[in-house]
């Protein structure tokens, strides 16, 4: 991750500008995503691989310039902004999973 110091960077500044301080605290970042025990998985990659071929998280296609035309994977949602209030309805929905198989 070191070569990626300004990425890295960047997406923790975009989290607590956007989410908040308290989302920083649970920010992951690591090379093989499906290694990764979660129910969302927000990115801009179309194509998500790794050493997991079913990982826990469902993902959510975060529209980006150069997947703008790419038709999302059957199961995968899309997310065309971060300000009409979409992101928040999807993590609801992950909420609501949850609770209804505790």
């Amino acid at each position: 991750m070191r070569s990626f110091e300004h990425c890295v960077l960047e997406k923790y500044q975009w989290v607590a500008k956007h989410l908040g301080p308290s989302w920083v605290e649970k920010l992951i970042l690591i090379r093989d995503k499906t290694m990764i025990c979660g129910d969302l998985l927000f990115d801009d990659k179309p194509i998500i691989k790794g050493v997991i071929n079913t990982p826990s998280w469902s993902q959510i296609l975060v529209t980006a310039c150069h997947n703008r035309d790419l038709k999302p994977n059957p199961g995968v949602k899309r997310l065309l902004n971060w300000t009409d209030g979409t992101y928040q309805n999807y993590i609801e929905e992950a909420k609501l999973k949850l609770v209804g198989t505790s």
